[in-house]
């Protein structure tokens, strides 16, 4: 496979051990999924590889740690020198559940300023802590994108042309240093659909 793969910068451990590497080389799915050049994907990222198309796929995730007084549609998400935020314009948002008992009113991502996301409209009842992802819409529902099965082993920054990546679907990971996995996904602290990614609450 003729890829092209960046790992970048250092940063702290986000693996309690290390991961095992699934074997076979991988691509960021940058067309079914908008990842602009540029943008950094953290170690530890939650995501889905598909092994016929060798192809993988990343849950877009924020905590919301400021929601603006003025306008409820401008919200700050975590983003610092170890987590990015990964959303781009264009991406369907909302929290999952989704507490609005009405039919789904769709809500993108219109601006993106570092860790200052702006949407089309304001998401029922968020909080600060709450949890931001990616969503597809499901008749009246929000539902994750896809069945996630593992995680992203090193930080990659995206780059033109085709971006290999490597993944891990045994990994025990630090979940206070890598981009937030909604409860919902998460069975006694490991992923439901794949128990052997696990989560540790040590700092």
């Amino acid at each position: 496979m003729n890829f092209k793969k960046q790992s970048y910068g250092g940063g702290r451990p986000v693996f309690v051990t290390p991961p095992d590497l699934v074997l076979g080389g991988f691509e960021l799915d940058t067309t079914g999924q908008s990842l602009p050049i540029g943008t950094v994907i953290p170690a530890g990222t939650l995501a889905v590889c598909d092994e016929s198309t060798r192809k993988v796929k990343l849950l877009k995730s924020a905590r919301v740690i400021a929601i603006s007084t003025a306008d409820s549609k401008i919200v700050t998400v975590e983003h610092d020198e170890f987590l990015s935020n990964l959303f781009a314009v264009g991406d369907l948002v909302h929290i999952i559940p989704a507490v609005d008992p009405d039919p789904l009113v769709e809500i993108t991502v219109t601006a993106v300023n570092e860790g200052t996301i702006t949407l089309s409209a304001e998401i029922p009842d968020l909080e600060v802590g709450d949890v931001i992802t990616q969503i597809v819409k499901v008749v009246d529902a929000a539902a994750f994108i896809a069945t996630f099965n593992c995680v992203v082993i090193a930080q990659v920054k995206v780059v033109d042309g085709i971006n290999g990546i490597d993944v891990s679907k045994d990994a025990e990971i630090y979940a206070r240093r890598v981009l937030p996995v909604p409860s919902s996904l998460k069975t006694n602290d490991m992923l439901s659909t794949n128990p052997h990614i696990r989560y540790s609450n040590s700092l």
